[in-house]
């Protein structure tokens, strides 16, 4: 997701960030993110056993849901033909 940060950093920014670095910050801050949520994710299902955490679970595990790389690298082989 970008969003325009023109609005935010104003004319007092130009300059002071090289080329990228903005974009590798938010990359980051995002990743971090991720990683954290998938954290909580994890604890909520250890702790959510009973059932009590179930609607909220359902939600996270699309979000986290494992995307299946078999057919994916099965594409990628290429044919002996």
């Amino acid at each position: 997701m970008r969003r325009d940060l023109s609005p935010a950093v104003g004319t007092a920014g130009v300059g002071l960030w090289p080329a990228g670095r903005l974009e590798d910050t938010f990359l980051a801050a995002g990743s971090d993110a991720y990683s954290q949520t998938l954290l909580v994710y994890q604890a909520a299902k250890l702790a959510g056993k009973n059932g009590a955490l179930e609607q909220h679970l359902d939600g996270l595990s699309r979000r986290f849901a494992r995307k299946s790389t078999s057919a994916t690298a099965a594409a990628n082989i290429p044919s002996a033909h």
